[in-house]
């Protein structure tokens, strides 16, 4: 699972992409929100996007989000 295939599937849930783990490479989180704003302007509503930028980190790491627990940093 990628944070883009999350993001394609968000148009049948109503928050978004909420509290998703991710590598902190700029420029791949620039063109994920760039989809995301896309794909509600195509749907003509609003959709958030709440990522976990996690410095060093590699796809398939997982990161320790304390009282949630821990989770997988996914591939954008």
């Amino acid at each position: 699972v990628t944070a883009r295939y999350l993001a394609m599937l968000s148009g049948v849930c109503v928050a978004g992409l909420d509290m998703v783990p991710v590598p902190a490479s700029v420029n791949d989180v620039a063109g994920l929100f760039l989809d995301v704003a896309a794909y509600a302007l195509a749907k003509g509503r609003a959709l958030g996007v709440r990522l976990i930028p996690v410095e060093g980190a590699e796809p398939g790491d997982r990161v320790d989000l304390g009282r949630f627990g821990d989770a997988p940093v996914i591939p954008i």
